[in-house]
């Protein structure tokens, strides 16, 4: 029996295959200062969060899922402002960035800092059952 030798993914090449915690700082800082991607990705991320946490419905795994959306437009800018044209961020570097910018809204979360979105959920439940 011959051993069969198994082909590499397709896709982009990573540039490193594990995330190192240089690379994983440097796109969560590039993704929650970048105005761009603030205002268009990540305010509506947040606000959509808060109002799942407020019924809730929050699920921690699909906020990853949900907050890869926003790490991944982060790093096709970032790849587009300084580096050349082929580089990205691994997707194991993509993924850590994604957890802990979940990780660091529930905490915020958690502090208060999202009550005001509670107030308007609540104003919309009330309207709806008049």
């Amino acid at each position: 029996m011959t051993s069969k030798k198994w082909s590499e993914p397709k896709g982009k090449p990573s540039n490193k295959d594990d995330a190192s915690e240089n690379e994983i700082r440097e796109l969560e800082l590039f993704t929650e200062n970048d105005s761009d991607i603030n205002r268009q990705r990540l305010a509506s991320i947040y606000k959509n969060l808060s109002r799942k946490k407020y019924r809730g419905v929050y699920d921690h795994d699909k906020a990853v899922k949900g907050m890869r959306y926003a790490v991944d437009d982060a790093n096709k800018k970032y790849a587009k402002e300084y580096a050349t044209s082929d580089f990205t961020f691994s997707t194991t570097t993509r993924n850590a960035v994604a957890e802990k910018l979940v990780n660091n809204f529930e905490s915020d979360f958690d502090a208060g800092n999202y009550s005001h979105y509670k107030q308007k959920y609540l104003n919309k439940k009330r309207n709806a059952g008049d």
